[in-house]
């Protein structure tokens, strides 16, 4: 293999790997993603400019409805009450 592809391999393998990290934390950790988020989010809205707002709310976490189980605030609707 060349240069080009094994850098191409190992480009998607680190993709994967972070992909995989992100869904291991947003499962066993829902809040402390939650509020990892909110707070990056806050940052990048502070900020100057248009690109770094956008990103801001495409990052920050969907309000959270008040009629939720109420045990532990980190259940959502895609998670089937788990």
């Amino acid at each position: 293999m060349d240069a080009h592809g094994m850098l191409l391999q190992q480009l998607v393998v680190a993709i994967a790997v972070a992909m995989s990290v992100g869904y291991l934390l947003q499962r066993q950790w829902p809040e402390r993603v939650r509020r990892l988020r909110s707070a990056f989010a806050v940052r990048l809205l502070r900020t100057q400019g248009n690109t770094a707002h956008a990103l801001g709310r495409w990052i920050a976490p969907q309000p959270r409805a008040q009629s939720e189980c109420g045990s532990c605030n980190g259940c959502g609707p895609e998670s089937g009450g788990r």
